[in-house]
C-alpha cells in the first residue's frame, strides 16, 4: 500500500528517489520487495541481520543522495500531496526540519491484514486501493483519522501543542519534539553532522535525533498538510517512558525544557489528576517568567530523573581545573554557556545548583572542553607511535617506573569529626604487564604492614589517633610492559576456566543481553570474531556517563563508565561461551613535567580510585589472555560532536585515528598505567569517622577523599609479542 501511495504523489518520480529497508522481515514483504517492479526510483536494501529501528533508518539515509530526507515509518500511508508540501515548504529556507501533519487510523491490535481493514474503511477492492482516484480514496480515509500518530487523547493533545511551539518557538528545543520518523523531512547535512540515530534509547529515538540537531541551531517547524496516516491500535500507551527511560533520556539531555517537558507527560498520563492541564506553551512561559515549577511537581520530577543539584559554580570551577587543568576562567566560560543553552538547574537564595554528571555530560558534548582534554591531558592518545599499523613483534614498549601514590581528606569533611579508619587503599600488583614491583616507603609508617596480599588492598588500615593531617602514602617502582595477546604466561585449563564463564546478570538484562548477542554473533563464527564484534558493538552503541546508579543497567540505557562498558563485554562474553575475565588499573593519563628521569605523568580523582579503571581479557585456547579495553572510545570519532573539537585538523586526525585505536586495544593494552587488582572497582576507598550512622557526615567524608597518583616513566627496553 505505501509504495502505491508514493507511486500517486503529485511530486514529480523524477525528483525523488523511493529507499525501501527490510530490517530481516519474516511475514513474506522481503519476497513481496524483490519482486515488485515500479515506476519510481526504487531502491531495496535488505539487512542481514535484524539490525533495530535506529540502525535501519540509519541504513536509508546514508544510502539516500538529495539534500533533503524524508522519513516515513512502514506502517504510515502518506496521501498524494505529502511530497509536494514538503517541498514547498523548504522553500522558504527558514526552516531545517519539517514536520508534516500526522494521524491516525484505529486497526484491531490482532488483525494482520491491514490492507483488509482500509478496504473495509474505504469501500473497495484489494485490487482498486490506492489505485485510480487516490484522493477520494485518502478523502474517505480521513473520515476515520484523528489526529496524532496514536488514537488516544494525549496523543491528540501532543500533536496539536506541538505545532503550536514550533510555530511560536521555532528555535526553541521543545520544538525538537516534533521530529518524528512516521512524518518528518530533514537537511542531510544535519544527519551528518549527528550520525543519525543512536541504538539507545530503544524508545524516543526520533526525540533524541531531534535534540541533538537542535543542539546545532536548526530552526523546526510543524506544516498544515504533508498528511499521514498511522496505523495503530487504540489500546497503544507508548507515549509515556519507563522511569529508567526516562532517567537515561535526561541524561543524556540534561536541560530545562526537556524537564518540562517530562512535566507534562506526568500531567497528562496520570490517571488520579484531574486539574486542568497546563499546555506546553504555557509550561514553557511559566518557567520562563519564574524560574521554577511547583514545589509538588518538582519533588515528582526529582523522584523520576535522581538528579543531586547541590554544587555551586565555584564548586564546578574547582572540582574541573583541579582534574583537568583547563584555566579556571576557560571552564567559568563554560559553564555560563550551559546556563544560557537551558542546562537543569535548581536554584535557591545562593544561586544556581549543579548536579555534577549532567554537567560533565553536557560540557564534554557541547564545549571545546572535550578538546583541550584530548589535546592537552590524555598522553596516551598522543603516543602516536602505539597505534602505527605494521609494528614489528620486536617494538613492544617497557618503561621503568617510580610512583608515588596519596590519598587525603580534606580537613573540611572531617570537621568536628575524629577519622577512624579508611578502607580499601588499592595496591599495584605483578603480573604479565607489571614486574620488579617494589615498595619504598609510606605514610604513616606502618600503612603497609596492613596489605592484604590476596586482595591487592589494604582492606582497613586504622588511623592513629596521634596524627593529626588526614594523609596516606606509599612510594614504589616497577616495569610496566605494552601488553599484547600472547605476552601471558598464564595458561587456562577446564577446571580454572569455568569460572570466567559465568554471566553475571539479572533475569531482565540476561534477555536484553541474549538479545544483543543473538545480533553479533554469526553461524559458524570463530570465538575471536565473537569477541570482536561484541567489543565494535559496544563502543558503537554505548557512551560514557557516570551519573546512574547501578539499577540502570547499561544493557538498557547504553550509558555508563568504563566499568560497564567492560562488564558488559564480560557478560556477553560469558553468554557466547568465551572464558572472560575483568582486569583493573589507574591509567596516566596527564603529563605534568619532563626531565633527566623521564616524563612526569599524573592521575588524580576524587572519591573513587584511579585505580578502578576497567578494561577486561578474553581466553581464546592457543592464544591465552587477550586484553580488550574501551579507552578508545573518547579518543576517536565517537566521542566527536559538531560542537565539542573546533579545530578541523583535530576533528580529522581524531576522525581518521578511530580505527587505529580500535585495532590497538582489541588485542593490545599500552604500558602507560599502573596495574592493580580487579578489587580496586569493587571496594572503593572510604572514611570512617566517630559518627557512622550519619549518612550526611558518610557523604561529606565520601566527597572530601582526593586520590593522586603521581609517576617518573622512562622507556627501559623493548621486548616481543605479537600483535595481528
Amino acid at each position: 500500500m505505501i509504495i502505491r501511495c508514493l507511486e500517486a504523489q503529485t511530486y514529480p518520480d523524477n525528483c525523488f528517489e523511493c529507499i525501501i529497508v527490510d530490517d530481516q522481515s519474516t511475514d513474506g514483504r522481503r519476497e513481496y520487495l524483490e519482486g515488485r517492479q515500479s515506476h519510481l526510483q526504487l531502491v531495496k536494501l535488505m539487512n542481514t541481520s535484524n539490525a533495530g529501528k535506529g540502525a535501519t533508518k540509519n541504513v536509508g539515509w546514508q544510502h539516500a543522495k538529495g539534500e533533503i530526507v524524508v522519513f516515513l515509518d512502514g506502517d504510515t500511508l502518506p496521501d498524494t500531496d505529502w511530497l509536494s508540501d514538503l517541498a514547498r515548504a523548504f522553500e522558504s529556507q527558514k526552516y531545517q526540519v519539517i514536520s508534516g501533519t500526522r494521524y491516525s487510523i484505529n486497526v484491531h491490535p490482532k488483525d494482520n491484514d491491514l490492507s483488509r481493514r482500509i478496504v473495509s474503511l474505504i469501500g473497495i477492492s484489494a485490487h482498486d486501493i490506492f489505485v485510480g482516484n487516490v484522493n477520494w480514496q485518502f478523502r474517505m480515509l480521513h473520515a476515520y483519522a484523528e489526529l496524532g500518530t496514536h488514537r488516544n487523547p494525549v496523543s491528540r493533545q501532543w500533536e496539536l501543542q506541538l505545532r503550536e511551539i514550533c510555530q511560536s518557538y521555532p528555535e526553541s528545543l521543545m520544538s525538537a519534539f516534533s521530529f518524528s520518523g512516521t512524518n518528518v523531512a530533514v537537511r542531510r547535512e544535519l544527519l551528518k553532522e549527528t550520525g543519525g540515530f543512536r541504538s539507545f534509547p530503544e524508545r524516543g529515538q526520533d526525540m533524541d535525533l531531534g535534540i541533538r540537531i537542535w543542539e546545532l541551531g536548526a530552526r523546526f517547524a510543524s506544516i498544515q498538510g504533508a498528511n499521514t496516516y498511522h496505523l495503530s491500535e487504540s489500546t497503544n500507551v507508548e507515549l509515556g517512558f519507563t522511569p529508567i527511560e526516562s532517567t537515561a533520556f535526561f541524561h543524556r539531555h540534561p536541560y530545562q525544557e526537556v524537564f518540562l517537558v517530562f512535566l507534562w507527560f506526568l500531567q497528562n498520563l496520570s490517571p488520579n489528576d484531574t486539574s486542568p492541564k497546563e499546555s506546553l506553551s504555557e509550561l514553557a512561559g511559566a518557567f520562563k517568567k519564574t524560574g521554577r515549577i511547583s514545589a509538588n511537581w518538582q519533588q515528582k520530577l526529582d523522584q523520576l530523573i535522581c538528579t543531586d543539584c547541590r554544587y555551586s559554580k565555584e564548586d564546578l570551577i574547582r572540582y574541573y581545573s583541579e582534574l583537568t587543568a583547563i584555566p579556571r576562567e576557560l571552564i567559568a566560560a563554560y559553564i555560563d554557556k550551559a546556563v544560557e543553552r537551558g542546562l537543569y538547574v535548581v536554584r535557591d537564595g545562593s544561586g544556581a545548583k549543579f548536579d555534577i554528571p549532567l554537567t560533565s555530560r553536557w560540557l564534554r558534548e557541547q564545549t571545546p572542553f572535550c578538546e583541550f582534554t584530548l589535546l592537552n591531558v590524555s598522553h596516551v592518545r598522543n603516543q602516536d607511535f602505539l597505534f602505527q599499523k605494521g609494528r614489528l613483534p620486536t617494538t613492544a614498549v617497557s618503561l621503568s617506573c617510580r610512583g608515588v601514590y596519596e590519598i587525603s581528606i580534606a580537613p573540611e569533611a572531617l570537621d568536628g569529626f575524629e577519622l577512624n579508619e579508611i578502607l580499601n587503599i588499592p595496591l599495584p600488583c605483578e603480573g604479565a604487564a607489571q614486574s620488579a614491583l617494589c615498595f619504598k616507603s609510606c605514610w604513616p609508617p606502618d600503612l603497609l604492614d596492613h596489605a592484604d596480599c590476596k586482595v591487592g588492598m589494604i582492606a582497613r588500615y586504622p588511623w592513629p589517633r596521634n596524627q593529626a593531617e588526614a594523609i596516606v602514602s606509599y612510594e614504589f617502582s616497577c616495569e610496566i610492559h605494552e601488553l599484547g595477546q600472547h605476552s601471558s604466561s598464564e595458561n587456562g585449563n577446564k577446571q580454572d576456566l569455568r569460572q570466567y564463564l559465568r554471566p553475571n546478570l539479572g533475569s531482565r538484562n540476561y534477555v536484553k543481553a541474549r538479545s544483543i548477542l543473538a545480533r553479533l554473533r554469526g553461524a559458524r563464527s570463530h570465538r575471536y570474531d565473537v569477541a570482536k564484534n561484541i567489543y565494535s558493538w559496544i563502543l558503537d552503541n554505548t557512551s560514557f556517563h557516570n551519573g546512574l546508579s547501578r539499577e540502570y543497567d547499561i544493557t538498557q540505557t547504553g550509558l555508563g563508565t568504563c566499568i560497564d562498558q567492560s562488564r558488559l563485554f564480560v557478560s556477553l562474553c560469558r553468554l557466547a561461551g568465551i572464558p572472560s575475565r575483568e582486569r583493573c588499573g589507574a591509567l596516566l593519563l596527564r603529563r605534568i613535567g619532563s626531565g633527566d628521569d623521564g616524563d612526569v605523568l599524573e592521575a588524580r580523582s576524587f572519591y573513587h580510585s584511579p585505580c578502578s579503571h576497567t578494561w577486561a581479557e578474553f581466553y581464546i585456547e592457543g592464544r591465552g589472555w587477550i586484553p580488550v579495553e574501551f579507552v578508545g572510545w573518547s579518543f576517536g570519532s565517537r566521542g566527536l560532536t559538531a560542537l565539542n573539537v573546533v579545530n578541523l585538523e583535530s576533528r580529522k586526525k581524531i576522525v581518521t585515528n578511530t580505527g587505529l585505536y580500535d585495532d590497538y586495544y582489541f588485542g593490545t593494552i599500552d604500558p602507560y598505567r599502573i596495574h592493580c587488582s580487579e578489587h580496586a572497582n569493587r571496594m572503593p576507598t572510604r572514611a570512617a569517622c566517630n559518627n557512622p550512622h550519619s549518612l550526611q557526615v558518610m557523604q561529606r567524608l565520601c566527597e572530601g577523599i582526593r586520590h593522586r597518583l603521581t609517576c617518573t616513566v622512562k622507556f627501559a627496553h623493548r621486548r616481543g609479542f605479537g600483535i595481528s
